[in-house]
């Protein structure tokens, strides 16, 4: 303090300066929102030295800047990321060559700059005539063709087969309430018809409208809006074939990419997209419109209530033609109609066929389920009681320590954690030492008593010292991470977490230590933490389990027995099933229970289920890998399902249609035909064969994180709705029986109705819709609030910012053209960007796999229960990895070696050595070839010559062009090390770490350095400053940044940011950063500025910038143009060929990023660029030994035999649409 106080006495400054800086500070210090201030070029020197000591007295940083004669110091918080970041990098003579010869050749010219400069020049447009002004937009979007209306004609006759039909549709719930129908949508604008699913509301009302218009000689036109592609295909063949007629006659259909539609088509199915994409077109898209139903409206799907917002709008301008809204919900009718000025609804009533359903409890005790973890169970309960009296005279132990440590203080109190350093020096030791921390069944006597003893004293005194002689001696022993003590089932993770020691739990966890490990008392890590009141390490534990997948299993048997009159023979089973789900990790559906339960229903079809005899079974799973689990799991399983007595199918979203043909048809009597299917059955597929439903009661569901702005998959419970309409699919003819994989009380907690998808998923395509759809003068926020269940603001404001962030909307929100061609790709934003970056740098084919990677899945499962084994894991994708220090690289390898396994018919072997999901690479095939299609109809690939996917696939050998696509594509997910803190950063984070599973998260530590040291040395392995990164976990203030990439600072400079060139991307100046020197006099002196007095800033954005030599800035500011401005005109003309002078600019940036990721040392993968395989995306195809009839006409065989599929045959179906 006294060389404050000396350099204080020596300034001369007024008192009033003193004052003013006094109140800035102390604004400064106390806001949360502003981060620094630059003060006015108008201080003296002395006033400016001043501003230096009296900030540091705050914790304040100040830096020195100057543009010409012109000086001003900026005060900062040392949290703050925005200041100080004065990057620098310099290009090899020959990259500056290379560069020179191109600009020499191709100057920037005026137009180019204006291309890339901030102007309204670049927007799709202020009015909806977007289409009519640009025709060569409606290729891209798919909307419906203008037909004019027509009486519609009568179907033709088929003898033999018309009378069927006509018996098969008055059966139908439907047709008992046809005349009050038509009645209504002929007295009102709009109306809502609810009935229960399988009423026929779907297939038959379209029909009822086209039947009254031809006997009232009418013309109409009607479009129906189903919410999955698969309905409006699957709808509209149905229909076609009640009518007798051909497909795309009377009755078609249209959905992305594909439509069998003519000038007689008078009834539409289609997709809420379609639907969408039309009404872009102007605000005449329905002039010829008559009747528009939207179907299936309860689902919550973000597009159908967005669509629904867009009608109620419309219906208020326009009254051409009517609206009806169809739900299977029932009590949610009085919603919509509220919503719709109170319209009148109509309710159809359901089938009236009995059902009985069965709960967990009843499930196991009527099968007489045990599973192999229920039974180890079970053989430990004996020893429960001791161990919990053990236990209790622990837990009075721990509570006089922690009392002790709050009275007099612990010596770890501002111990500073870092779960990177700690996982990092793990996982290291763990590669390393094959043996490491083995899992021995057999202790030896005293070895056995030294680490009870070892942990008793770590649970005592908990102090780092106990702990890490608890850690040394499980790594020297090699005993496992998760021994649990002989008597007290205690475990060093449950001990820590008691004590708070967040340090010791982050290198725990880096062992792999299983967080779902439980004391007698039922109470894991998460539990403990929870008592002692430990929000911060609650918060971390729980964040860990979700990053590696594990969601932490709660017996909360309180709850279910309280709630319920169960018998002790019902509590006991119950407490052992839920205790197997704990001890397994498992959070999705038990594969086990459910092949354990059709069994039973087979063997017992004559006796308990008699009036069910032959019924057919239908499965409800999470999601497609759940499905594959089970479908491999009974076709393997020989000795319970015989393959000659049952037909296997599966329905899910991606599904080929024909597939879904095939489960209509009918099969011999003594044959079972088994369904398994996601929850696309809940609604519009009905099978009139199922009286058995098996529900899992969960749903896989994507779900949208605000404050990081990305994406991930979790496992939800559904709604009683949701079940409520899975339990309905088993009595649509027959008395049916529903079996619920969940207990009567975890039904009762239950929500009621299903979350709206625009409160749970990204709402970016909505938001960009929205610039097509509302008025110009309204915000997107405005609109979007007007939805029926709006998503929160918070949501669509970053939404909004994100969209002008990456080009998207300009300022004022104004769609652009790259905006306009995102809207056609059904992927989020950035990832669209990617895949459009990769076009236009012709490495289209790795881009694409590593895209639908990000966007579907990762393919690469982390093992739950063993530590061994995430080890094992790690070490695979390791050495994928090849040293590139990337973990995107990983997709791309995964990807293609599982395609060469699946070629040579070993996948399953593949899959099981690599820790891969086959089902999630099926998926990935099938968004590439949907992606690739979409390139196509955009006009973004051709069919041959110039711009064909040979063409587009030139530099897709070039690591250094795959990176720029990503990186320009992932702009602003950008990490960036700041080497001054030893710590990584974002434009919005300053305490980042790797994600546990990402391979930059290794480095060779050692565990006697301090947490700042590891640090230091795991970020000194790092070859450059930036990384990409593509996925992001939050816990309290720290952020894990997962998938990432370590790219050249050339990349950054050239590709990341907006396309739109800032007004001061370019200074003549630097800021010389200042920490210490405000004791130097001369500190504010022209000599200060010497060093840097001849470097010139490139500015990317507020964040990122480069202080370069003048001749590297000048000539990398140029070379940004050139790449921004050939982009952009790509844009607005996709199938428009590049010209030789585009190619050279694209040579030259090929050339530029090579060689310089070369002179930093980065590795160059070989064979990144090799072409995908072609392969069947029929990947699940019915699996059966029997013939399978015609739905409707028993007597006719219908397709032939229908035989078992191996993975082998399926190789020998391709498909031949990409190349």
């Amino acid at each position: 303090m006294d060389c404050f106080t000396t350099a204080w006495d020596q300034l001369d400054v007024n008192p009033v300066v003193k004052t003013c800086i006094n109140i800035i500070v102390n604004k400064l210090v106390k806001s949360e929102s502003v981060n620094e201030y630059d003060f006015p070029t108008s201080l003296t020197s002395s006033e400016r030295q001043f501003v230096d000591i009296f900030c540091t007295q705050f914790g304040l940083k100040t830096t020195r800047r100057r543009n010409g004669s012109n000086r001003w110091i900026t005060a900062y918080k040392k949290s703050s990321t925005i200041i100080s970041l004065d990057s620098s990098y310099g290009l090899l003579d020959f990259t500056q060559n290379i560069i020179k010869a191109l600009l020499q050749r191709f100057p920037v010219s005026d137009k180019e700059k204006k291309e890339t400069s901030y102007s309204d020049h670049r927007l799709v447009g202020n009015n909806h005539n977007q289409f009519e002004s640009n025709p060569g937009l409606n290729c891209t979007t798919g909307r419906l063709s203008n037909i004019i209306p027509q009486i519609p004609i009568r179907p033709p006759l088929a003898t033999g087969r018309i009378d069927e039909t006509i018996l098969f549709r008055k059966g139908l719930p439907v047709w008992k309430r046809r005349d009050d129908i038509l009645e209504a949508i002929a007295a009102n604008r709009i109306v809502v018809i609810s009935g229960g699913t399988g009423a026929g509301k779907t297939t038959q009302i379209p029909q009822f409208i086209l039947e009254y218009c031809n006997l009232m000689k009418k013309a109409c036109r009607i479009i129906c809006a189903e919410p999955r592609s698969l309905y409006a295909h699957s709808v509209a063949e149905r229909v076609s074939h009640e009518r007798n007629e051909v497909i795309g006659q009377t009755v078609g259909y249209q959905i992305r990419l594909e439509s069998k539609v003519s000038p007689r088509t008078l009834l539409t199915f289609c997709t809420n997209g379609v639907l969408l994409r039309t009404l872009m077109g102007g605000e005449n898209s329905l002039q010829s419109v008559t009747h528009l139903i939207i179907d299936e409206i309860q689902e919550n799907d973000r597009f159908t209530e967005f669509l629904l917002l867009i009608i109620r709008e419309l219906t208020a301008k326009y009254r051409n033609f009517k609206v009806i809204l169809m739900s299977s919900s029932a009590h949610m009718s009085h919603f919509y109609s509220h919503y719709f000025g109170c319209c009148p609804t109509i309710e159809i009533a359901s089938p009236n066929a009995s059902l009985q359903y069965f709960y967990l409890e009843d499930i196991l005790r009527m099968t007489s389920y045990i599973s192999d973890p229920m039974k180890a169970y079970s053989n430990t309960m004996e020893t429960k009681e001791t161990q919990k009296q053990m236990l209790t005279e622990w837990f009075d132990e721990i509570n006089v320590t922690q009392t002790n440590d709050y009275m007099y203080g612990s010596g770890d109190i501002g111990y500073e954690t870092d779960m990177n350093s700690f996982a990092a020096f793990g996982t290291n030791r763990l590669m390393n030492t094959e043996t490491l921390i083995a899992e021995r069944d057999e202790l030896d006597v005293k070895l056995k008593m030294r680490i009870d003893s070892y942990l008793r004293n770590a649970w005592t005194h908990g102090t780092d010292y106990a702990f890490q002689h608890l850690i040394d001696l499980m790594v020297s022993e090699h005993i496992s991470i998760d021994y649990q003590h002989s008597v007290s089932g205690v475990t060093a993770l449950i001990a820590a977490a008691a004590h708070n020691k967040i340090n010791v739990i982050e290198s725990l966890l880096s062992y792999g230590a299983n967080i779902a490990l439980r004391t007698p008392n039922d109470w894991n890590a998460i539990n403990w933490s929870q008592h002692f009141g430990h929000k911060e390490l609650t918060e971390l534990l729980e964040t860990y389990s979700k990053c590696i997948g594990t969601a932490a299993v709660t017996t909360d048997m309180a709850n279910v027995y309280n709630s319920l009159e169960l018998s002790d023979d019902q509590k006991q089973i119950l407490d052992l099933y839920y205790h197997s789900l704990v001890d397994s990790h498992r959070v999705d559906a038990d594969i086990d229970l459910i092949c354990h339960l059709i069994h039973f229903i087979i063997t017992n079809d004559s006796t308990l289920f008699a009036k069910q005899k032959d019924g057919s079974i239908l499965v409800f799973l999470a999601g497609y890998d759940e499905i594959i689990k089970l479908r491999e799991k009974i076709i393997s399983d020989s000795k319970r399902f015989d393959a000659n007595k049952y037909a296997l199918f599966t329905l899910y979203s991606q599904m080929p249609n024909n597939d879904l043909k095939r489960v209509f048809r009918r099969i011999p009597s003594d044959v079972r035909k088994i369904i398994l299917s996601t929850n696309i059955s809940e609604s519009n597929i009905s099978i009139d064969e199922v009286v058995f439903v098996i529900d899992s009661g969960k749903v896989r569901q994507k779900v949208f994180d605000t404050s990081t702005g990305f994406s991930y998959h979790v496992f939800n419970w559904i709604s009683k709705t949701n079940a409520v309409q899975r339990r309905s699919r088993a009595n649509r003819l027959n008395a049916g029986i529903c079996f619920h994989l969940y207990d009567k009380s975890r039904f009762n907690r239950f929500d009621e109705l299903p979350t709206s998808d625009m409160n749970k998923m990204s709402v970016y395509e909505l938001c960009l819709q929205t610039k097509l759809l509302a008025p110009n003068e309204v915000m997107i926020s405005e609109f979007m609030m007007k939805a029926l269940k709006p998503p929160s603001l918070e949501t669509v404001r970053k939404s909004v910012q994100l969209l002008k962030t990456i080009d998207a909307l300009e300022s004022n929100e104004q769609l652009t053209q790259l905006g306009l061609h995102l809207l056609d790709l059904p992927i989020e934003p950035n990832l669209g960007k990617m895949v459009l970056y990769s076009v236009v740098l012709k490495c289209l084919d790795p881009v694409l796999t590593i895209v639908c990677s990000l966007s579907y899945h990762n393919p690469f499962v982390v093992p739950q229960n063993q530590a061994s084994r995430r080890r094992t894991a790690f070490s695979i994708r390791k050495k994928l990895s090849a040293k590139t220090f990337s973990d995107h690289i990983i997709l791309l390898r995964g990807f293609q070696n599982w395609q060469k396994a699946k070629h040579d018919a070993c996948e399953k072997q593949f899959c099981e050595q690599n820790f891969i999901s086959s089902a999630s690479m099926e998926m990935i095939v099938n968004m590439r070839a949907q992606l690739l299609g979409q390139l196509r109809a955009s006009g973004f690939v051709r069919a041959r010559g110039p711009g064909d996917i040979r063409d587009l696939n030139t530099n897709s050998d070039d690591w250094a062009v795959v990176k720029a696509a990503l990186c320009g594509g992932g702009y602003p997910y950008i990490v960036r090390v700041d080497r001054d803190r030893n710590q990584l950063i974002t434009n919005n984070d300053v305490n980042v770490r790797f994600h546990p599973n990402s391979v930059l998260n290794t480095s060779y530590l050692s565990p006697k350095e301090s947490v700042d040291k590891n640090r230091a040395q795991l970020l000194d392995t790092l070859p450059t400053d930036w990384l990409l990164f593509n996925g992001m976990t939050k816990t309290g203030k720290t952020c894990y940044v997962e998938c990432c990439t370590i790219i050249s600072p050339i990349t950054i400079a050239l590709f990341a940011g907006n396309i739109q060139t800032p007004i001061d991307s370019y200074l003549a100046n630097v800021w010389k950063p200042m920490t210490s020197q405000f004791c130097d006099n001369e500190s504010d002196s022209e000599s200060e500025d010497k060093a840097d007095k001849d470097k010139h800033i490139l500015k990317i954005d507020n964040w990122m910038a480069f202080k370069l030599e003048p001749q590297i800035a000048n000539l990398t500011l140029q070379l940004r143009q050139k790449w921004n401005s050939l982009f952009y005109r790509r844009m607005c003309s996709p199938s428009k060929p590049m010209t030789p002078s585009d190619d050279i600019i694209i040579k030259t940036i090929v050339e530029v990023l090579t060689t310089e990721e070369q002179n930093l040392g980065l590795q160059q993968p070989v064979g990144i660029g090799q072409r995908p395989r072609p392969m069947s995306t029929d990947f699940c195809p019915p699996v059966s030994n029997v013939p399978l009839y015609s739905p409707l006409n028993k007597g006719s065989l219908q397709s032939g035999r229908q035989t078992r599929v191996s993975p082998q045959t399926q190789q020998q179906q391709y498909y031949r649409n990409q190349y």
